[in-house]
């Protein structure tokens, strides 16, 4: 419920719990206020932070008076967040056609003149057998040294598996190596759209990089010798997930190595069907690349205002 303070010189009223049994305080509003304010400075726990029950209640937390400015900033917020949230339902969208292509032609094998199609030792006339070493170039990332800062910059996205989490192409990595720590390891530099793969731990998150990038060493990247496997490739790559996780042998951290990795066997389609699958689903992934940018610019903006919106140096 919210509460008013009125010692310790606290001039404004104050949240203390989840809910707004009072009428005070715009709900919406609050979710903003919460998100601009440091609540991790308030976490007790050791290992890792914690908030608890009681903690919460304790805490004293300025908002503003005026309910019409409260619902104001949250709209303002509110319509950053709606854009971002349609953007990634047309993501999903995007990504969903083509891999119900994927899954029409490859898996089920209802390709364009299927019907027609010689089968030769069980596959398909034109396809083959093979390993994934075979698509190309096989890259496991490295960590540069933490012991020189100056391995770290701006300059080259150094990609970890959770910022692959939720999205189809990296366009954004939450660490960075510097010119002087990507040259350190030049062999593992990416193209972009490499096709990335994390082995190490949560293993079966895949992911496209929107520019050249370097990754740590739980990700297997695939660069393909030919551009018109990248796309069948990136969805082949999604259901290895099981696999991969069944090659870990059962033990605490799956791990997947490079040669492993390597070896695995797959069937690869024929290069006339490669490049229609390809021409299909470029585009597609174009538009998901743009609207990935376009959420990011639409976060940054949002988590500008937000304090400033709070502490009234925006108006509402």
């Amino acid at each position: 419920m919210l509460k008013k303070f009125a010692k310790d010189g606290c001039k404004y009223p104050v949240y203390t719990g989840l809910q707004d049994k009072t009428g005070i305080a715009d709900l919406k509003y609050m979710y903003y206020r919460l998100k601009s304010f440091p609540l991790r400075n308030y976490a007790g726990g050791a290992a890792q932070p914690l908030l608890t029950q009681t903690i919460l209640r304790g805490v004293r937390l300025p908002i503003i008076k005026d309910k019409t400015r409260q619902k104001k900033i949250a709209e303002i917020l509110s319509s950053y967040d709606d854009l971002i949230e349609n953007n990634r339902r047309r993501i999903q969208l995007l990504e969903q056609a083509a891999r119900l292509l994927y899954k029409e032609w490859f898996v089920h094998l209802r390709f364009p003149g299927h019907e027609h199609a010689k089968i030769i030792d069980g596959l398909p006339e034109g396809w083959e057998t093979g390993t994934i070493g075979d698509l190309g170039e096989v890259i496991t990332g490295k960590t540069p040294s933490k012991n020189k800062a100056e391995n770290y910059g701006h300059d080259l996205p150094f990609i970890k598996t959770p910022d692959m989490h939720g999205n189809a192409i990296v366009v954004h990595a939450e660490e960075s190596l510097s010119e002087q720590g990507a040259k350190t390891q030049a062999n593992k530099t990416l193209p972009p759209r490499s096709i990335l793969v994390s082995c190490i731990g949560t293993v079966g998150a895949v992911a496209f990089n929107s520019s050249p990038a370097q990754t740590n060493q739980q990700i297997n990247s695939i660069v393909p010798d030919n551009a018109t496997v990248t796309y069948w490739a990136y969805f082949m790559a999604k259901d290895l997930k099981p696999l991969l996780e069944g090659m870990s042998g059962g033990a605490t951290m799956a791990n997947v190595n490079k040669s492993k990795f390597s070896g695995i066997k797959i069937v690869i389609p024929s290069p006339q069907l490669l490049e229609y699958f390809s021409d299909f689903s470029k585009p597609i992934f174009d538009q998901i690349e743009n609207l990935t940018i376009s959420n990011m610019r639409l976060a940054k903006t949002r988590d500008l205002l937000l304090p400033k919106l709070m502490n009234g140096e925006v108006p509402a």
